[in-house]
């Protein structure tokens, strides 16, 4: 049976009839989501080092498919928004790189 204090738009009703489980919050910037998956870290550590290119986005894009966005193993990374967080600013990290290099 459902609590009387259940709302279905944002808990989940516990098994045992107790109070309702918040869901978590979602990340909403690129530390938001290192501290729940620090070896997006790594990832942004090749990222700095490699000046961009077609096929390293595309690469780099692939590992962090297994971390964020519709395939991640944490359902807080499992959204569009926290996707779009991390290739944003990895992507960010090779174009900076590609930068430095031209000078």
């Amino acid at each position: 049976m459902i609590s009387a204090n259940f709302n279905a738009s944002s808990a989940t009703p516990p098994p045992d009839g107790g109070p309702p489980i918040q869901p978590a919050a979602a990340p909403k910037t690129w530390n938001d989501l290192t501290e729940i998956e620090p070896r997006l870290i790594n990832i942004a550590s090749d990222a700095a080092a490699q000046r961009w290119s077609l096929a390293r986005y595309e690469a780099m894009e692939c590992r962090v498919r297994r971390f964020v966005g519709w395939h991640a193993r944490d359902p807080r990374l499992g959204s569009s928004a926290a996707y779009e967080i991390a290739v944003s600013h990895l992507a960010g990290l090779m174009r900076d790189r590609s930068r430095r290099g031209r000078r």
